[in-house]
């Protein structure tokens, strides 16, 4: 299980969509969520691309895997 991972594809599926922009992508996890302040999710932004688990294609932000595919389990 991969926490980075199942984080990305929640954020994901909670949009209905496949790609975001940067600022929807930081807005989402740190007020829609609640997870993160801002800078912290814009750190998460950043650990997703630098872990290649997200893509940044012509200015918006994709994962790089099937988040269909990723079974999340929310408390």
């Amino acid at each position: 299980m991969d926490p980075l991972r199942d984080a990305i594809a929640l954020l994901f599926k909670r949009k209905g969509r496949d790609e975001l922009s940067e600022r929807e992508f930081v807005l989402s996890a740190s007020m829609d969520l609640r997870w993160f302040p801002p800078r912290d999710a814009q750190r998460l932004l950043q650990i997703g691309l630098e872990t290649k688990l997200l893509e940044l294609h012509e200015g918006t932000i994709r994962p790089s895997f099937d988040v269909s595919a990723v079974e999340v389990v929310t408390a």
